[in-house]
């Protein structure tokens, strides 16, 4: 039975995913530097060891699939809008528009696999809203001036997800103040 080979066409983590056959004679190359292979095992165990399998550890442990998951860090941009409290006295103004930048990076490829974790966007977005949300939480704002100012003294700690991948250099800014 060949192998079966299937790309992950998306902006995660998640590269590649292939089928093993049980005569892999041969070792398997190693993941380049900013990669690592993922095995899942007959069990249904997944394991990551460092380098990959050699022929040997192929034959006797007999990998159903192999898993490529991206380790190198990758930028990203969100615009989310944020709508000021009113306070008592003043008009409340309408939305504002705030860019979320940051860095991923895979911190454990066997979560990643786990969670199928092929769109990063979708798990950080909620994160870093509420990472958002809590920085001006106690802090009064009435517009984009204002906004900026309290970001701008928020520095935003690196967040780990449980799908395998931490968000660090997390930056917030007013579009139009």
């Amino acid at each position: 039975m060949p192998s079966t080979a299937v790309p992950m066409l998306t902006g995660g983590p998640l590269l590649h995913s292939e089928e093993l056959t049980r005569l892999a004679l041969r070792r398997r190359p190693a993941p380049a530097p900013d990669r690592a292979h993922v095995y899942l095992a007959k069990s249904g165990r997944l394991y990551a060891p460092t380098g990959g399998l050699s022929a040997a550890e192929l034959w006797r442990r007999a990998p159903r699939r192999v898993y490529d998951v991206d380790l190198a860090p990758h930028p990203l941009t969100l615009t989310i809008e944020l709508a000021a409290g009113a306070e008592a006295g003043t008009e409340e103004s309408g939305p504002v528009s705030v860019e979320l930048s940051w860095v991923w990076r895979t911190v454990s490829p066997v979560a990643v696999v786990t969670h199928q974790l092929v769109d990063v966007l979708a798990v950080a977005q909620p994160q870093l809203v509420a990472l958002v949300e809590a920085a001006v939480a106690d802090r009064p704002w009435r517009d984009g001036t204002e906004l900026s100012a309290v970001l701008d003294e928020h520095p935003f700690p690196p967040v780990n997800l449980a799908e395998g991948i931490c968000l660090f250099q997390v930056r917030a800014r007013v579009l139009a103040a």
